[in-house]
Order: structure tokens, then C-alpha cells, then sequence
């Protein structure tokens, strides 16, 4: 069960759809990559405790912030998380002391060689990436972390790459 904040409830009930996203982090910073290009506005930045926010515990001073490079719509399938409380073994000991670690595979559009250029200074391989789930107009505090995790496998063609995670 995920935490949700009363202002991620109430856009739900408005009918208000969250948009998905992951985020890389790689050498030189932060990547945010949406289904559609997240709105220029759009920032993953920090509450600060300048008086614009009322102290009532809903926000809390200097959390959240990260500075991301880009935030292009490259997404084209993020594929269904895989968790189980109990593995599938035998033992009944084993059962017990071990676990199926969640992974994940995200593909992302590649027809303008966007990434078989940043590939080059970037491998994508060994990073932590993030799945988020959240409102643009909502602080990126608000939004629900589903899946963290670190790339672990990257395929690469001309129209398409894959990136596949394990959860760390």
C-alpha cells in the first residue's frame, strides 16, 4: 500500500489522470523522461521555508529537490512490475529467509538517435532509475515512487531502446 497526500487524492477525485515517469540518474545529473514531455514548468525542486507555505505538516522544509538535465517525452512502455511476498521454493526455510527481487522493463523511443548519441557519453548501465507517479501541477514531494532500482541491462537499436532494472 503507497502513502498518498490528501492533494494527490483530491486531483484523483477530480478525475484528474497522474502521468508516469522514470528518472535516471546518471554522471551528469538527473534525467526525467515522461510518456509526453513533462511541462516546462514542471520542476522537481525543494520547499523552502520562505513563509509561502503554512507550517501544518503537510510540507516540510528543504526536502525533495533534484536538478534534472531534461524532461522529454520518450516513454513508449513501461512494462508490469513483478513482486511476490513469498518466492515460489520448495522450502519452507528458504521461503522464509529469501525474496523475488522486483524488476522492470522500460522502452523508450529512439527514432531521432537521442540516445544512440548520449549512449556515447552516457552508458545508461549500473545507474539508479526511479518509476514516479504523480501530477505536474503537484511538487514532485507528492508523487508516489513505485518502483527504485538499478539498470541492468540496455538494449539499443534504431527505433527503440530498453532498459531493464532490478530493484536495489
Amino acid at each position: 500500500m503507497q502513502k498518498q497526500t490528501l492533494s494527490f487524492y483530491k486531483y484523483l477525485q477530480q478525475g484528474k489522470i497522474p502521468i508516469s515517469y522514470a528518472l535516471v540518474e546518471t554522471n551528469l545529473g538527473w534525467r526525467a523522461f515522461g510518456k509526453k514531455e513533462l511541462k516546462e514548468g514542471y520542476t522537481i525542486s525543494i520547499y523552502i521555508a520562505d513563509g509561502t507555505w503554512i507550517a501544518d505538516g503537510t510540507v516540510f522544509a528543504g526536502i525533495g529537490g533534484l536538478e534534472v538535465l531534461e524532461k522529454p517525452g520518450k516513454i513508449i512502455a513501461i512494462g508490469s512490475l513483478t513482486r511476490t511476498l513469498k518466492p515460489q521454493i520448495a522450502s519452507l526455510l528458504a521461503m522464509f529467509t529469501s525474496k523475488q527481487l522486483q524488476h522492470i522493463t522500460i522502452s523508450l523511443d529512439n527514432t531521432d538517435n537521442y540516445f544512440s548519441k548520449l549512449i556515447s557519453t552516457e552508458a545508461l548501465l549500473s545507474y539508479r532509475l526511479y518509476i514516479y507517479l504523480g501530477f505536474e501541477d503537484l511538487p514532485f514531494i507528492t508523487h508516489i515512487k513505485i518502483f527504485s532500482g538499478k539498470s541492468s541491462e540496455v538494449e539499443i537499436t534504431d527505433k527503440l531502446i530498453k532498459i531493464k532494472a532490478i530493484e536495489a
